[in-house]
């Protein structure tokens, strides 16, 4: 029994000399790209894991679950992995595990050595001003895991245009009825485009109906201008529905008191505060209008000429006919 004893003694003190176990370490490090990245369109993070040692971790991985308000794309991971990530289009968590399923000899990831993973998102359209914010975590058995979190801006650009059709000619009391047409190519849904219509001098806007779901329409006083205030829908919208086009109808009339002369309607849209225009070109329509005093005698056709050209023929030839009697 007393060897025994020295035994565990022994083994106590080489404990000692020995020290606390050292844990095991592991960092992380994160970049996304671009920075800004404009809503619609795509950002890459790429995220590179390192174990710090002292020994070989086993298991390593690194997880990424995506911010909100964006869809998985796409993702690789280096060589040794075993990558799970959700469906196309759809949000969830990107995570890469360097075991042995996946080829790295017997799961271990040697001090110092460093794994990658890079994975693709698309921000969604609707995300709107502001940032994105997503946290990748860098982990192993047994090891001090370890996580970044960066920000991302996101920058909201669209594309609008407008064009518009109606009468280009009235005369005074005449009832209008004017079209505009807005569309936004986006990549980034507009959610406060204001629409403007100033109508020519002596046309009193009387209606104005919007297809655009929550449309926030009026006439302003002295009834010469319409304005809306509408959110533009953009293609591959995640969680919206927003209708990437449609049309503003504007009832008018014109004036009893209005001048004979020609005149100009003019419709625009902005992109409002948040949001700018990568095309500001197509942003204005302009209609002519040409209003008269009064109704125009009809334009007689080339027929009613020829047939009145010969009762004045054949009246005459009476006429003649009674004179020399």
């Amino acid at each position: 029994m007393r060897w025994m004893k020295k035994l565990v003694v022994a083994a106590i003190a080489l404990s000692m000399l020995a020290g606390p176990a050292v844990a095991q370490t592991l960092s992380i490090l994160k970049t996304g790209v671009p920075d800004p990245v404009i809503a619609g369109n795509l950002l890459t993070y790429t995220m590179t894991g390192t174990n710090d040692g002292p020994g070989a971790s086993t298991n390593f991985t690194i997880s990424d679950p995506l911010p909100s308000l964006t869809v998985f794309i796409s993702a690789v991971a280096s060589p040794g992995a075993s990558l799970v990530t959700p469906a196309v289009g759809v949000n969830g968590v990107v995570t890469s595990v360097w075991n042995a399923a996946g080829g790295t000899t017997n799961g271990l990831t040697p001090n110092g050595t460093s794994r990658t993973l890079t994975a693709m998102v698309r921000v969604c359209p609707e995300a709107g001003c502001g940032s994105v914010d997503n946290t990748a975590t860098a982990s192993a058995d047994g090891a001090t895991s370890d996580n970044e979190e960066i920000s991302t801006t996101v920058d909201v650009v669209g594309d609008l245009s407008i064009t518009k059709s109606g009468p280009t000619e009235a005369t005074r009391l005449t009832p209008l009825t004017y079209t505009l047409a807005v569309q936004n190519a986006g990549p980034s849904v507009l959610t406060a485009a204001v629409v403007t219509d100033t109508l020519p001098p002596g046309v009193a806007a009387t209606s104005v109906i919007s297809s655009f779901p929550g449309a926030m329409c009026s006439i302003l006083p002295g009834n010469s201008v319409v304005t809306c205030t509408l959110t533009v829908g953009a293609a591959n919208q995640c969680t919206t529905t927003f209708p990437t086009s449609g049309t503003i109808i504007v009832g008018a009339t014109v004036l009893p008191s209005a001048q004979a002369g020609q005149f100009q309607n003019v419709a625009t849209i902005e992109p409002g505060e948040c949001g700018t225009d990568s095309d500001p070109s197509d942003n204005t329509a302009i209609l002519p209008l040409r209003i008269f005093a009064s109704n125009r005698a009809p334009v007689a056709s080339s027929l009613g000429l020829a047939a009145l050209a010969g009762l004045l023929a054949a009246a005459g030839a009476m006429r003649l006919r009674r004179g020399l009697r």
